[in-house]
């Protein structure tokens, strides 16, 4: 069963009244109502304290912006109401048994029928012939009369389908159900179709004479009539944001009416300041205070408490989900100080809103589509919009589309009921470039060349910038074939997988709920796999460092079985590398967690990377997910939340502390040499000329010198630079070996490391003339490292090329310093 605040109920749709005539119609009977309760009775109980009633076991609910007349009178007060009195009263269900109504007319005569509601049929129960439309539960008896509106053809229990919009006329029992004696299925609206509707003016536009109505664009020309409910005439100019109308109209697309008839109910939607009408949450029995939405209801001794029946009742007895009346004192901002409470139902649970993104799976027909694994449930009040915001209808949902969904679940949690859809993309899946053609969520998407194809930017960009796990919108249409014609293609992020590695298993691309790209991994044994974060290349500027800043999030709730995470930036033909790996190690403590941690990835570009023309770097920056650990989980997501990346003048770094200055002068001044045998041949490790050398002995070679470094503290906020005098003995750069430099933890939680290699012009390897290569390192955000956590330094040679030759690598002055950024 759903229920609303007081606004929300009264800003749904509203039903106009005649004074002069005492009739609810404003048109004729033939306009298809669109949702809304009507019950009609005889007043068993009334409570002039709390202003309520009951009419044929319902309770109903009154505020100061319900309207109350006699038939053929005019408008009287709750006053004037007794017990005995037939009465037809209209509204919207706050619980089952329960509406907030918005007219009460007091009549002479009396209906067949005592119960009437207009409204989507939320869920179905096919065990017990239960229906819940509108909020409020329908028994279909095998004596209820089914027909459709349109063809007048009797239909079955069978024929119903949830996001059905129907017309039940029934008999309310005692425990709150309707039993229904007969259901109108209102056919879907085809243009042409007289329709009815009412609600708060959202926006008007005085120049197209135009105005939106619960969501639905209401259109004017110049026989449309405007007027008070009372039939005095107005112009549009008349009408403002916020008044409370009835449209009668003609239907002529989704969410497109064409006004016969506008009759203005309300000047606005009053808030009685010191009235509260919901459910109960965040109830505090010792400080005896609960919510009602963003309202803070407080009782004291003085404060009556009543059951649905009348009986007194003590605040202990209130219970979170209950729906209460509540009156009182504003005693501060949403802050009410009751002096009397009703509940109006013993239980109820209110409507959980749902926001979610994914990718349409199926469309199988109207009101219904599946996204992910959700059934999504269409309603004439669905906002369906494109990428651009232009409003679309259901036909425009395909299985090509992303989409994200907000509205709520429907009263058995079954289905979620969309108020707006908003398509945001699709994923590329396969591309082929030679017939222009490409997947995106099992459809084939054709291009010709004349498409225009645009960046995230709105940048021209060509067929050949497309690539597989590119997230874009495709403006198009469906041929007979099945096959989507492309009128436009627009890139809306730049992120794709790069291609898998023959010698590991893949990794997934994966999108949350909020639309978020993430890595998956299904093994914990041999998995690799990335996501390029920059297709576009990165500007580059003359002395200055960048700093890539990432936030992560895991799906992981133990952050020591967190997968290996490495952040790489790739220059050119791999000739230098530089790197941040966060490991699980320990507790984990660096690595991401569910809430998310943020790193800050510093690396240098190197001088003379792209031309006049196009001052580029010609690299990407990747996140990896790397698996080989037994202990980490071996299903596992990690989550890309955010990716910015900052150039920072090099004058921007202040030198705070040389913390450590190695020059090897006679000695490795604790350093320490290190083979990986067996796994590795070992290289030659020595001490040759006042500098720390390695050289290879063959293929197959791996060796590093290391050290320790308990003066660089890590608690978090510190930020170290490490600079490396490297040289060779090579003439030629091309053969020389590959170097690798690192910085650590001593736990080895996370460690950034540089890599140069002699391939492609080779202008980054170590050569006669020292070279200095940089370092940066800090702790994420909202981390505390390990306690007498510090760095560590070392100095590897990696010989597996048979190009290369036996050059040592020498390492002439290591200098490790405390800085800061002034910005």
């Amino acid at each position: 069963m759903k229920t609303r605040s007081l606004k929300s109920v009264m800003m749904f749709l509203v039903i106009a009244i005649t004074m002069s005539v005492g009739t609810f119609a404003v048109a004729g009977d033939n306009y298809q109502n669109i949702c809304g309760v009507c019950v009609e009775g005889r007043i068993t109980e009334i409570d002039y304290t709390s202003q309520t009633l009951v009419v044929e076991q319902t309770l109903v609910a009154t505020n100061e912006s319900t309207k109350i007349f006699e038939e053929n009178a005019g408008e009287i007060s709750f006053s004037d109401l007794a017990v005995g009195d037939w009465v037809e009263v209209r509204g919207t269900p706050l619980a089952p048994g329960v509406i907030m109504a918005y007219v009460i007319v007091k009549k002479e005569a009396q209906s067949p029928h005592p119960v009437h509601i207009t409204g989507q049929i939320e869920a179905k129960d096919p065990a017990t012939y239960r229906l819940i439309v509108a909020g409020t539960p329908v028994q279909v008896t095998p004596s209820t009369e089914i027909r459709s509106r349109r063809s007048g053809a009797p239909l079955t229990y069978d024929d119903l389908e949830v996001g059905d919009v129907v017309d039940v006329v029934g008999v309310p029992a005692s425990n709150g159900v309707i039993i229904a004696t007969a259901i109108i299925v209102n056919d879907t609206l085809e243009p042409g179709d007289r329709v009815r509707f009412g609600g708060c003016i959202e926006e008007i536009d005085y120049t197209s004479r135009s105005l939106v109505v619960n969501h639905i664009r209401v259109l004017t020309d110049r026989f449309t009539v405007i007027r008070l409910r009372d039939g005095t005439p107005l112009r549009f100019e008349d009408l403002k944001r916020g008044n409370v109308v009835e449209v009668c109209g003609i239907f002529i697309a989704p969410r497109r009416v064409l006004a016969h008839e506008i009759v203005k109910i309300l000047n606005h939607i009053p808030e009685p300041p010191g009235v509260r009408v919901g459910t109960i949450h965040d109830i505090d029995y010792v400080k005896k205070i609960f919510f009602i939405l963003r309202t803070k209801v407080i009782a004291t001794t003085d404060t009556v408490i009543l059951a649905r029946n009348g009986d007194p009742m003590a605040f202990d007895d209130l219970e979170n989900g209950m729906v209460v009346l509540t009156t009182g004192t504003m005693v501060a901002c949403d802050v009410l100080r009751a002096h009397y409470i009703r509940v109006l139902a013993e239980w109820h649970h209110p409507p959980q809103p749902v926001v979610f993104r994914g990718f349409i799976r199926s469309v199988p027909g109207y009101p219904v589509i599946i996204v992910g694994e959700r059934k999504v449930i269409v309603t004439p009040a669905t906002i369906i919009r494109g990428f651009s915001g232009e409003l679309l209808s259901y036909d425009n949902l395909t299985t090509a589309s992303f989409v994200r969904v907000k509205g709520h679940l429907n009263s058995q949690g079954t289905a979620v009921i969309a108020r707006k859809i908003h398509i945001i993309g699709s994923v590329i899946e396969r591309i082929d470039y030679r017939h222009l053609l490409f997947r995106t969520s099992g459809v084939i998407v054709r291009c010709t060349d004349t498409t225009p194809i645009i960046g995230p930017n709105g940048e021209p960009r060509e067929f050949t910038d497309l690539h597989p796990g590119m997230l874009v919108h495709v403006f198009g249409r469906f041929t007979s074939a099945g096959w989507l014609r492309a009128r436009l293609v627009k890139i809306l992020r730049p992120l794709h997988p790069g291609p898998p590695v023959a010698e590991f298993n893949p990794v997934d691309v994966v999108f949350d709920e909020e639309g978020r790209i993430g890595l998956r991994c299904r093994d914990n044994t041999n998995t690799f796999g990335f996501v390029d974060l920059s297709k576009d290349g990165i500007p580059i500027e003359e002395n200055a460092i960048y700093r890539i800043r990432v936030r992560l999030v895991s799906d992981q709730t133990d952050p020591s079985v967190v997968p290996t995470i490495r952040l790489r930036v790739s220059i050119n033909s791999f000739e230098k590398v530089q790197t941040m790996v966060i490991n699980s190690t320990g507790n984990g403590e660096m690595s991401p967690t569910v809430d998310g941690k943020t790193y800050d990835f510093y690396f240098v570009p190197p001088a003379g990377i792209g031309d006049d023309d196009d001052k580029t770097l010609n690299g990407f920056i990747s996140l990896d997910l790397i698996n080989f650990d037994s202990s980490d989980a071996a299903v596992a997501t990690v989550y890309i939340d955010s990716v910015d990346v900052e150039i920072i003048p090099s004058n921007a770094f202040e030198v705070l502390n040389t913390v450590y200055n190695f020059t090897f002068d006679g000695s490795s001044e604790g350093w320490i040499y290190h083979n990986a045998e067996p796994t590795f041949s070992e290289p030659l490790g020595s001490l040759v000329d006042n500098c720390l050398a390695l050289k290879p002995q063959g293929l197959g070679n791996f060796g590093y010198w290391s050290a320790e470094l308990p003066d660089a503290v890590l608690t978090g906020t510190e930020l170290y630079r490490a600079r490396f005098i490297v040289k060779s003995d090579a003439t030629d750069p091309h053969v020389v070996p590959t170097m690798r430099l690192r910085l650590m933890d001593v736990a080895a939680q996370l460690g950034v490391g540089l890599i140069s290699t002699s391939v492609g012009p080779a202008r980054y390897s170590p050569s006669a003339e020292p070279a200095c290569y940089e370092l940066y390192y800090q702790v994420p955000e909202d981390t505390t490292p390990p306690d007498d956590d510090y760095l560590t330094a070392a100095f590897d040679i990696i010989h597996f090329d048979a190009d290369d030759e036996d050059i040592s690598l020498l390492l002439d002055q290591a200098i490790i310093e405390l800085i800061r950024i002034n910005q």
